[in-house]
């Protein structure tokens, strides 16, 4: 137990020294995080001024778990966008409660006697932000998932890319594939020891170029796939020597694929 904790701490000691905490980049992916979900974001400031007036609420605990979350995602090395959804959940808290405030207020300034008429402005106002919040998503999911029209067409094209893997590999083969979907479609898997070429992984020193040369031998990988840019730019730099070893090269959209 000593000799893998150990093990583990320096593998931690060597990714801090590769890749050291950057604030700056920590508040660009929040900003973009918050944009995604602007509608919450804005029911949450609501909430937070009224909140001010009333320092023993019981909502500052989630408050609390909010910021705490905040202050672990700024230590981090090599924050990947995924992670900020650990600020979701404290967020959507927050902002329903905000979103009540604000629907008791818009009561009180309509001043609605009956109570099927306060009821009736509720149903109203409800639908408004749900259409609103809905629409706002889904163009944050879109802008998410296909930057660039290339992008949308690969994924319409996925299945063409796995029978062209399959085509060219054995059942039960091990590929290198940087794409979860597109791996289970082409029936397909690394070996454990590949599972993971994180840009972390590879930047820190954990895995050497020629460590990995060497596991592609060893595993005898039939192909290396490179699917989505953001997960595979890291490894440009070994595109050479995956030439060397696999003679075939094959583009289809911006999936490359190296092939014996």
């Amino acid at each position: 137990m000593p000799l893998i904790f150990e093990h583990l701490f320096k593998d931690y000691s060597q990714i801090r020294a590769a890749f050291p905490a950057s604030p700056p980049t920590g508040f660009r992916l929040i900003g973009q995080f918050l944009t995604f979900n602007l509608w919450l974001f804005l029911f949450a400031a609501y909430a937070l001024v009224k909140l001010y007036q009333k320092p023993d609420h019981p909502l500052w605990v989630i408050v609390l778990w909010g910021l705490l979350s905040f202050a672990w995602l700024m230590t981090q090395t090599n924050l990947l966008p995924q992670e900020i959804a650990l600020l979701l959940p404290p967020l959507a808290i927050i902002a329903g409660w905000g979103l009540v405030q604000a629907g008791e207020y818009m009561l009180r300034f309509a001043n609605f006697e009956s109570a099927g008429g306060r009821a009736w402005f509720m149903v109203a106002l409800l639908l408004l932000v749900y259409i609103l919040f809905s629409g706002q998503q889904f163009q944050a999911f879109q802008f998410r998932e296909f930057d660039t029209a290339s992008d949308l067409t690969q994924v319409e094209r996925r299945q063409e890319i796995a029978d062209f893997i399959a085509q060219h590999t054995q059942p039960e083969a091990c590929v290198i594939i940087d794409d979860a979907a597109l791996a289970v479609a082409a029936n397909r898997l690394p070996a454990p020891e590949l599972l993971e070429l994180s840009e972390t992984r590879i930047g820190s020193g954990l895995l050497s170029e020629q460590q990995l040369i060497d596991l592609f031998q060893e595993k005898d990988c039939q192909a290396v796939v490179f699917s989505k840019r953001e997960q595979s730019l890291h490894l440009a730099g070994f595109q050479g020597l995956l030439s060397a070893y696999y003679p075939h090269e094959s583009k289809i959209i911006q999936t490359r694929i190296y092939y014996r």
